[in-house]
């Protein structure tokens, strides 16, 4: 709040308490003496966009810029993101480099990249705490149900709506790492991490100029259980979107059912190619591929 206040010159701060259960309210009324500060709070946790779309409903300027609370912002923050994006009419979102300070002492500055819708489709390269044109947010207002890689899919969104980005070459603040935090939490489990991502990345799939999908073919003969994870482990990571091409090569009864349940179960487009007997797993590869074209 107090490097907020430092900006030069000030600027409208909408606070938005998501249903604190510590003294954040206590800390928040120490600052509300300012003009330039309003404070609205939920009565319950909602989660971080939801408090975003609710700042964004108070707030009346052209450009809004979304301070993490667990950041500390240079004098300038403000000042040099708008000085950069203001007289370009196809720039949605001003961003740059910054530091993370990490709960051991340690500090690693990050520098981020020029915009690239591309690059960004594999990596997410900006930070939430970015200066964002309000016409360039999707109606509606952010995705409440994205509570992890809310960053990622905002950047994704304009990307895809033909909105571009322009990257400010300074630090211009500081974020803290914690190990207990929601998004260092998240990443030490990569199944749950991996599936947003993926998921994120089929969304965006026409990023990289992607379209259609990828067609898995997939021959077996017997193993079930082996199918069955296997489709269930496509439909958790693939970054793109896709369909299956079954060929089954003489299976016990209940297979083919069993894959076929599978891939209702998952939403995975599937084609069932049978064979009487088992062909061998050449010729089943060769009969998936002549059918998926």
């Amino acid at each position: 709040m107090k490097s907020l206040l430092a900006q030069t010159p000030p600027r409208e701060i909408v606070v938005v308490d998501d249903g604190a259960t510590d003294t954040t309210e206590t800390v928040l009324a120490s600052f509300t003496r300012s003009r330039w500060i309003r404070v609205i709070r939920h009565q319950q946790r909602r989660g971080a966009n939801a408090a975003r779309n609710t700042g964004l409903r108070a707030a009346s300027g052209e450009w809004v810029a979304f301070a993490d609370a667990d950041a500390v912002y240079r004098p300038d923050w403000i000042a040099k993101l708008l000085a950069a994006g203001a007289d370009d009419p196809n720039v949605g979102v001003v961003y740059s480099g910054f530091t993370r300070q990490f709960d051991c002492g340690a500090a690693h500055p990050f520098a981020s990249r020029d915009w690239s819708p591309a690059a960004l489709w594999f990596e997410n390269y900006i930070a939430m705490p970015s200066l964002v044109r309000r016409d360039a947010l999707p109606d509606g207002g952010l995705n409440e149900d994205s509570d992890v890689y809310d960053d990622w899919e905002l950047w994704l969104n304009l990307a895809l709506r033909g909105w571009s980005g322009k990257l400010v070459r300074e630090n211009l603040f500081t974020a803290l790492v914690r190990e207990e935090g929601k998004t260092r939490t998240f990443q030490r489990d990569p199944a749950t991490s991996g599936t947003v991502i993926a998921g994120l990345r089929r969304c965006y799939a026409g990023l990289i100029e992607f379209e259609g999908s990828v067609a898995v073919v997939t021959p077996a003969c017997g193993g079930e259980q082996d199918t069955v994870r296997c489709l269930e482990h496509l439909a958790l990571f693939s970054g793109l979107p896709f369909q299956v091409f079954y060929v089954d090569n003489g299976s016990p009864d209940g297979t083919v059912a069993a894959v076929a349940a599978a891939a209702e179960r998952h939403q995975i487009p599937l084609t069932i190619l049978q064979n009487g007997t088992n062909e061998g797993f050449t010729a089943a590869v060769n009969r998936g591929i002549r059918a998926a074209g």
